[in-house]
């Protein structure tokens, strides 16, 4: 449900909101969702996908009603059956993070990388789906801040990556500081 809502949340940080914190709040809870249940990446990016895809793509109902002239329950199923297909590039990913995950030695930022690595991969998927289908791209929600720059240099793909890197890095911070803080307060009621 944690990962469904993130996803809801996602596309906020795109035009006509443009809510960038947002779309990085999101990935820092989808990543935390993962490294808290490993061994359910699939279903975690499923639900992440799926609530990505209803609000991001939901301009394609009134394309589809309006100007394609369809009756609305004809134009929800369309929509509904776009979304799964769009969600179901992310099983790669969650395919890959379930399997790396058994390993016993994988260390926190190894878990990090192949976050990264995985969600941008599932982007590069997404770009040769029906010619190709760039929407909400992480890359993209950088268009109103400094990260912005790096775009004409490296490429959408590269800054998504970038930042999912830096979404999973501030959470593997944040629960580093709370454990060493969860930890020197229990070493004080001990003395």
């Amino acid at each position: 449900m944690v990962a469904f809502l993130a996803g809801v949340i996602y596309p906020l940080g795109f035009a006509p909101y443009s809510i960038w914190p947002l779309t990085f709040f999101s990935l820092f809870v989808v990543f935390g969702a993962l490294y808290l249940s490993r061994g359910r990446a699939l279903l975690t990016l499923a639900c992440f996908a799926i609530g990505k895809n209803l609000v991001g793509v939901s301009w394609v109902y009134h394309s589809i009603h309006v100007f394609g002239n369809t009756e609305p329950f004809l134009a929800v199923l369309i929509v509904c059956v776009f979304v799964l297909i769009l969600s179901a590039f992310y099983l790669p990913a969650g395919l890959i993070i379930n399997f790396f995950s058994k390993q016993k030695n994988l260390s926190p930022n190894s878990y990090l990388l192949l976050f990264a690595a995985c969600m941008a991969f599932t982007e590069w998927l997404l770009t040769w789906f029906m010619s190709g289908f760039p929407w909400l791209f992480a890359g993209h929600s950088v268009l109103d801040m400094p990260l912005s720059n790096l775009l004409p240099l490296v490429g959408t793909l590269c800054v998504s990556l970038i930042i999912f890197y830096l979404c999973g890095a501030f959470y593997l911070f944040i629960n580093c500081l709370l454990y060493t803080s969860d930890a020197a307060d229990e070493e004080d009621s001990v003395d």
